[in-house]
């Protein structure tokens, strides 16, 4: 997984473009990309960019509910974890959101065939959260769900923030 997600960024990089502008895509914008988007600002806050350029990270969802908080339970599992998650309010996917991201990470296959409908789409830049697999969603499902997602989420996050950073 890790050694793809290194491609990438080496591809996307070539050009001298630092890597700095990072969206995370589901389905509401409520659970899996407000968690990942709050997890990953964590993880690099105070740490430089490769570029020394800021890193910028945002989520969106293909059927957003749009201006909803994430869910209880993704701020329960985050403030578990120390991470804040204040002033989330979810968004729909934008042409313009593709076009200022560097790099898409999408929770399953179904968002991914969702999201290349854009017309700004970019399947280069379109990967999956997980990598290899789809996120499941944890909506309506008890916290411990949510735990799980958010263990899922650690090591990618960790790997993408070790690779974006000095």
């Amino acid at each position: 997984m890790f050694q793809t997600l290194t491609w990438m960024l080496y591809r996307n990089n070539r050009k001298s473009k630092p890597l700095v502008n990072i969206l995370y895509v589901c389905l509401g914008n409520i659970c899996r990309s407000p968690m990942a988007e709050f997890m990953l600002r964590d993880a690099v806050e105070g740490r430089p960019s490769l570029s020394g350029q800021p890193i910028v990270v945002h989520g969106a969802g293909v059927a957003a509910e749009v201006g909803s908080p994430a869910t209880r339970e993704v701020r329960a599992v985050l403030a578990e974890a120390g991470i804040a998650s204040d002033g989330h309010a979810a968004r729909q996917l934008t042409d313009e959101m593709l076009e200022q991201a560097d790099l898409v990470l999408v929770a399953t296959e179904d968002v991914r065939r969702r999201v290349l409908r854009y017309a700004a789409a970019d399947a280069s830049k379109v990967q999956l959260m997980l990598g290899d697999q789809d996120l499941s969603d944890p909506w309506g499902m008890p916290i411990d769900d949510y735990r799980e997602t958010f263990e899922q989420l650690k090591p990618r996050v960790a790997a993408l923030a070790a690779a974006i950073t000095l």
